[in-house]
C-alpha cells in the first residue's frame, strides 16, 4: 500500500540525513498488485523474490482473455528473465512490512500501532448453480427450479458458519444471476465464497461443511451445483525473534506493546519461504479498507517512524 511504502522511504531519507550507518543492506521494494485483482493470481511480486514464480503461471487470463504474461509484456517486462527476480535466501536477513490494521482492534484499543503475530490463510471457492428458466407468473411455486432461491440458502448458511466459528471469517463476495429478468425464474447463478483462517484445518472444515449443505440443498430444490476451488494460500505465523525486536522498539518509544494477527493476506505471505518475516499494524479510522474514507492519523505515522528506525537500529544489535 501507499503507507507501506512511503512511511519506510521517509525513515530511510531521515537516517541517510542523520548519517546513520548499519551493519546489514536494507532495500525497499514496492510490490506491485499483491491482491491479484484482474488476474487469478496474486503476490506475484513477492512470489518472484522467493523464485516462486514459473512460465506456466504467467498464462493464466483475465476475464477478456488477455494473459499475465501478455500483459506484462505490454508494460514492458522481460518474463523470459522473471526467474532472475528471486534471491539467495543466505543473503536475506528478514522481511519487514507496514501497513494500516484493515480493522478496528487497535482503534478499539486507544493504540496507535500493533505487532502482527501470524497472517491468514485465504482460499477461495467459485459455486455453479444451475437451476431452470421459466414464466415467473405461470410456473406454481412447487414447480420451481429457482437456482438464485438455492443461492440465498448458501449464503445464509455460510454467514451463520463464519459468524459462529472461533477463529474465521469469510464473505459471498460475488453473485451473477442469469437471465436477470424481472419476471425470470433464475436459471443460473455463479457465486463465489472466501473463506479466512490462520488454521488451514478451520478453513478445510468450514469449505467441507459448505459443500455438504449446498449438495444436500440442491437435491431437495431440484437445482444441481458445481465447485471449483480455485485459489488457497496457506496463512504463517510472523517470526518470533523479530515479532521480540519489533516489541522493544515500541517498548522504547513509551507505547504499549500489542499482539494481533492480520486477517488480511500480504506479501508476507509468499515471503515467509524465504526469510523470517514481520509486521507493524497503524490504527486506521473506524477499521476501514478498501473504503474512500479509508485513512490514518498523521501523528500515528510519525509514532510508526518511530518505531520503525528503533527497529532498524535493534536488528543491528540483535
Amino acid at each position: 500500500g501507499i503507507l507501506g511504502v512511503l512511511l519506510p522511504l521517509y525513515v530511510l531519507k531521515r537516517m541517510h540525513e542523520q548519517e546513520i550507518e548499519l551493519n546489514y543492506h536494507i532495500e525497499l521494494i514496492a510490490f506491485g498488485d499483491e491482491e491479484g485483482v484482474r488476474f487469478p493470481k496474486t503476490l506475484l511480486g513477492s512470489k518472484s523474490l522467493c523464485g516462486d514464480v514459473c512460465s506456466a503461471d504467467l498464462e493464466v487470463v483475465d476475464k477478456d482473455g488477455v494473459t499475465l504474461k501478455s500483459a506484462l509484456e505490454f508494460l514492458g517486462a522481460n518474463t523470459n528473465e522473471i526467474t532472475k527476480c528471486a534471491y539467495d535466501k543466505d543473503d536475506v536477513l528478514g522481511f519487514f512490512e507496514v501497513h494500516i490494521e484493515q480493522g478496528p482492534v487497535l482503534e478499539s484499543e486507544s493504540l496507535p500501532v500493533g505487532v502482527v503475530t501470524a497472517i491468514t490463510g485465504i482460499e477461495r471457492h467459485r459455486l455453479f448453480i444451475q437451476g431452470k428458466a421459466n414464466h415467473a407468473g405461470t410456473t406454481p411455486m412447487d414447480m420451481r427450479q429457482d437456482a438464485l432461491v438455492t443461492a440465498s440458502h448458501i449464503i445464509c448458511f455460510a454467514n451463520d458458519l463464519f459468524c459462529n466459528t472461533e477463529n474465521l471469517v469469510g464473505v459471498v463476495g460475488e453473485l451473477n444471476v442469469y437471465p436477470n429478468a424481472v419476471n425470470v425464474i433464475p436459471d443460473r447463478v455463479d457465486l463465489t465464497v472466501e473463506i479466512r483462517s490462520p488454521d488451514k484445518k478451520i478453513r478445510q472444515e468450514a469449505a467441507e461443511k459448505i459443500y455438504q449443505y449446498a449438495n444436500k440443498l440442491a437435491s431437495e430444490q431440484n437445482t444441481a451445483i458445481n465447485f471449483n476451488h480455485n485459489y488457497e494460500m496457506d496463512g504463517i505465523k510472523c517470526d518470533e525473534k523479530l515479532q521480540s525486536i519489533l516489541g522493544e522498539a515500541i517498548e522504547k518509544n513509551n507505547r504499549p506493546v500489542f499482539h494481533l494477527f492480520s486477517g488480511a493476506g500480504h506479501d508476507g505471505l509468499a515471503m515467509d519461504r524465504l526469510t523470517g518475516v514481520a509486521m507493524l499494524f497503524l490504527r486506521c479510522k473506524e477499521g476501514l479498507s478498501h473504503h474512500h474514507e479509508e485513512d490514518i492519523d498523521y501523528h500515528d505515522a510519525i509514532i510508526a517512524a518511530e518505531v520503525i528506525e528503533t527497529f532498524l537500529l535493534e536488528l543491528e544489535e540483535a
